[in-house]
């Protein structure tokens, strides 16, 4: 089972695990999953590079072991919590069709 979880106040997404849907190679709730999570990264990337935020998004990116935190400048938060807002969006409908296979925990404190 994939394990997400999110701090939407303060950033931060970890995904821990494997979905085990499929053999390695052709399981698509784990292809679906690391799509949003590259997307989310490389958009903070982009933020970063634009000026964004406050310093470099820690990321890490290990097979069955991700995360991603960054501190968006003030004026520029609207623009981060969009792009987490969405993200978190698709894990959540990932986790309704596929409880069995991807648990979403989102947290706020």
């Amino acid at each position: 089972m994939i394990k997400i979880s999110v701090n939407p106040k303060k950033y931060q997404l970890s995904i821990k695990g494997h979905a085990e849907y499929s053999e390695s190679g052709t399981d698509i709730i784990c292809a679906s999953v690391s799509f949003g999570f590259y997307t989310l990264a490389q958009s903070m990337l982009d933020y970063f590079s634009m000026g964004m935020l406050c310093k470099e998004p820690d990321m890490k990116d290990n097979k069955g072991n991700s995360a991603i935190k960054v501190i968006p400048k003030k004026e520029y938060e609207s623009n981060v919590q969009i792009c987490f807002a969405t993200i978190v969006r698709g894990f959540e409908v990932l986790s309704i069709q596929y409880p069995e296979f991807v648990n979403l925990k989102i947290t706020e404190h």
